[in-house]
């Protein structure tokens, strides 16, 4: 049930976690019992998880609205443009730009 609580609250509000505070908060958990248990229940640590769920937000964005990069990056809860960009690029195997472009009709 923890697990689950967890997953449930990032995937509502992956664009605003910062850090795993609220994470233990919601359970009543140190920070390495939390990470602990949610690495337990879903196979790996809540901030991998909190990436996927930002980009693939990003992706969405990307094919399903004309924001820039910029604004994309921002929406998608990362706080620096070029960490995004890099990121993404590393998990997709493309730029952001060469993603929209690749993926369009």
């Amino acid at each position: 049930p923890e697990g689950l609580k967890m997953r449930s609250f990032i995937d509502a509000n992956f664009a605003e976690i910062r850090d795993l505070d609220a994470l233990s908060v919601l359970i009543g958990r140190s920070h390495s019992q939390t990470i602990r248990i949610f690495r337990r229940e879903w196979g790996r640590t809540p901030y991998d998880y909190v990436l996927e769920k930002r980009v693939g937000a990003a992706k969405s964005m990307l094919l399903g609205t004309a924001f820039t990069v910029k604004e994309i990056s921002s929406r998608a809860g990362f706080k620096d443009q070029f960490y995004f960009s890099n990121l993404f690029k590393r998990k997709t195997g493309l730029a952001p730009e060469n993603y929209r472009k690749a993926n369009s009709q």
